[in-house]
């Protein structure tokens, strides 16, 4: 399993004990090193965690961990550029599971991740911040 933007690890120590693998990828030193931690505090030995630039790091990521059955990713509001929805393709991934805080930019990628083969099978919004209108949605696509 991959976890693109992991920030400190939280998605991807949460589904750890059910992967055989994860990798994540992370720009933010800082939030790699915290992630590293918490793998150690919460005793999980089959997460790894790297810094760098998704856009950039994807395809050695692949080189070095092989193709994910699984790929989390957890963009910034602005979502995904053009270059991180090819290098997602790439891998090949049967599940792609998009967790956004931005509807509107889950939308475009949604579809430029439709017309590569995948199919948008289900999506839940979740109201994370009430009485705001800030909504989040998971949405989950497989490889048809």
């Amino acid at each position: 399993m991959y976890d693109l933007f992991s920030g400190i690890g939280t998605i991807a120590l949460a589904l750890a004990p059910s992967a055989g693998e994860v990798w994540g990828i992370e720009l933010i030193e800082q939030a790699v090193a915290d992630a590293l931690e918490n793998a150690r505090l919460n005793g999980i030995d089959n997460a790894r965690f790297y810094g760098g630039d998704v856009r950039t790091a994807m395809r050695p990521l692949v080189e070095e961990a092989g193709r994910p059955d699984v790929l989390v990713v957890d963009p910034p509001r602005s979502g995904l550029s053009q270059k991180v929805v090819r290098r997602i393709v790439e891998t090949g991934a049967k599940r792609i599971v998009y967790v956004s805080c931005n509807p509107t930019t889950l939308a475009p990628n949604a579809r430029q991740l439709a017309d590569a083969g995948y199919a948008l099978e289900r999506i839940r919004p979740v109201d994370m911040f009430p009485q705001t209108p800030h909504i989040e949605c998971v949405a989950q696509l497989l490889l048809r």
